[in-house]
């Protein structure tokens, strides 16, 4: 069985995880708990959790943490989601952020797919998703305008990140899903962000969404080492790739 837990928001994400193992071993007492990340997994351990044999006699819940996130585990994983799945084991993977190609091959296999964005902040009546929607339809006023709105609001930089990644991702979700809302729905889009997407991708070249979205995690990233600051790398983004 396979759950995969993903989201920037790392504390709401973290209580599920402890959540869900904590109901899982309370169905199955007895029930062994392994927890290991990118660093420690190695393709020989991947395989001993599931077949289960080896080292380990008990049935098994094992947390992944980080192997979706990280370039060299990612490839393992997905291309073993089904026997995670099918393992008489549990494996739940938990993750900051999962490429949409990665995801949309994984989910198919998934018990659960469940994402934890961090909330956008209520400081006003300015809905800052409707910059999301001025990035996805390529309206560059439109998305500065909301932008500064959206600074005015109150709104962190943080959050302004989050909602034009995640609209990105949608809609790279939709160009590699060919619009087939059956495959979005397994990834964990809501039909109504879902249809919003299909028609944004049109908008994007595959190419041009992989970029755009290898630059905000870049930004992000060199914004917490102090290289840049996040805000006006935000609106230089939005100015240059909109």
């Amino acid at each position: 069985m396979l759950y995969i837990l993903h989201g920037a928001d790392f504390s709401k994400r973290n209580k599920k995880v402890n959540e869900l193992v904590d109901t899982l071993l309370a169905k199955k007492p007895g029930t062994l708990l392994v927890k290991t990340d990118a660093s420690e997994t190695s393709f020989n351990g991947l395989d001993q959790f599931i077949s289960g044999q080896g080292l380990f006699e008990q049935k098994l819940i094992i947390v992944l943490s980080g192997l979706l996130d990280n370039k060299e585990t990612r490839e393992e994983v997905v291309e073993k989601a089904k026997e995670l799945a099918t393992s008489d084991n549990i494996f739940i993977t938990t993750d900051e952020s999962i490429t949409p190609k990665a995801l949309l091959e994984i989910s198919g296999h998934a018990q659960k797919v469940q994402e934890f964005s961090l909330r956008v902040g209520t400081k006003s009546e300015f809905n800052i998703f409707s910059l999301g929607d001025a990035v996805g339809s390529r309206d560059r006023m439109g998305a500065w305008v909301n932008f500064l709105k959206a600074v005015e609001s109150g709104a962190e930089p943080e959050e302004i990140h989050g909602v034009i990644l995640w609209q990105l991702k949608n809609i790279t979700l939709a160009k590699k899903a060919h619009g087939d809302g059956g495959k979005l729905k397994s990834a964990g889009v809501s039909p109504f962000v879902a249809g919003k997407a299909v028609r944004y991708s049109k908008n994007y070249t595959e190419s041009e969404l992989k970029k755009d979205m290898s630059d905000l995690l870049v930004l992000y990233h060199d914004s917490h080492r102090g290289i840049v600051e996040l805000g006006s790398g935000l609106e230089k983004f939005i100015l240059e790739a909109v």
